[in-house]
């Protein structure tokens, strides 16, 4: 819940609206789906929850078609259900369709961006889609059901979409099934985003846009297995901010791992202060050691493109090679 905070504290301190935040949020999420994953038909399948989630879901629909994509929205549930700032992106969706419509009539050929949008909140109208829009090849299809704020097992007909997602990394590599990418907003729907063991079914991401700062969910196996490829995208949040938050969860890259003074205050500082401490204790310098780390954790991940600067980097370092290890420490301290 870190997370939310950090982006109530940018609205309330910085003056960024809500609504910018999720913006941007959609922009780094629509980048990496055009760079990465749009393949040459341009199409794309986007699921989308009533939440904020969802609302970034609405907003990468309209960045895609607006980028020349063929878009099919579905919207688990009905507009007037979402949330303010979510129901203002579903809305932009609406218009956003009926003015392309317009200029279609008008134009002697179609604009090749389109958006088609489904509410679907009946069993009844969840059968119709599978036989019609669910039932055509996308390249890519966005997971945007669930963001940081589920606890509990999806049900109804959000187990639906999660079991379809699940069905189609199934029998994507039989024949004659295509390929779909699968990309999910933020973390994969099904997962709790503060713990790393799964609490039910979830959705299995070919890649993962997570924002400003991963979660445990995203980086701490076995939940972090059903990322894929991570990306952090940073949508504006001052770092101040994420410095003063408190957390049990720290990335650093693998020079800080390797040796040398990391920033003060960071997790590798104090981990480095406790060995020299013990160090000294051993060559009988006579102080008291310092307790044991309660617990202090080192995954080592493979995780590609980070295009998030992290701390003692200056802006375009930020970027990893696709093999690069990305070390997590996670834990709390005490000397």
């Amino acid at each position: 819940m870190q997370m939310r905070e950090i982006d109530r504290l940018t609205t309330q301190r910085y003056g960024i609206p809500s609504l910018q935040l999720m913006e941007n949020a959609a922009t780094r999420a629509a980048r990496t789906i055009i760079d990465s994953y749009l393949g040459e038909s341009r199409t794309a399948l986007i699921f989308c929850g009533k939440g904020n989630n969802g609302g970034d879901g609405a907003a990468v629909a309209r960045l895609l078609a607006t980028a020349g994509a063929s878009v099919d929205v579905v919207l688990v549930g009905k507009v007037e259900e979402t949330g303010s700032d979510g129901r203002v992106n579903f809305e932009r969706l609406q218009i956003w369709k009926k003015e392309s419509e317009l200029r279609e009539n008008r134009a002697a050929t179609p604009e090749a961006g389109a958006i088609n949008f489904f509410e679907c909140d009946s069993k009844s109208g969840w059968d119709q889609l599978l036989a019609t829009v669910l039932n055509a090849p996308h390249d890519v299809v966005v997971d945007a059901l669930f963001g940081t704020g589920l606890t509990r097992p999806v049900e109804g007909l959000h187990r639906e979409v999660v079991r379809y997602l699940v069905g189609l990394r199934d029998v994507r590599d039989i024949p004659p099934h295509r390929l779909s990418a699968i990309i999910s907003i933020d973390i994969p729907s099904g997962l709790n985003a503060d713990s790393e063991k799964p609490i039910g079914e979830a959705v299995r991401a070919d890649a993962t846009v997570t924002f400003t700062a991963p979660k445990r969910a995203n980086v701490l196996p076995p939940a972090a297995d059903y990322n894929g490829t991570l990306v952090i995208a940073n949508i504006g949040s001052p770092n101040e901010l994420i410095s003063e938050s408190r957390t049990e969860l720290f990335l650093a890259d693998a020079s800080d791992a390797r040796g040398g003074d990391a920033p003060r205050g960071s997790a590798i500082r104090l981990l480095q202060r406790h060995r020299r401490a013990r160090r000294r204790h051993r060559r009988g310098a006579g102080r008291r050691a310092p307790g044991r780390a309660r617990l202090v954790l080192l995954v080592g991940l493979t995780r590609s493109d980070l295009p998030l600067p992290l701390a003692g980097e200056s802006r375009g370092e930020g970027r990893r090679s696709k093999d690069q290890l990305v070390p997590i420490q996670v834990g709390t301290w005490r000397a």
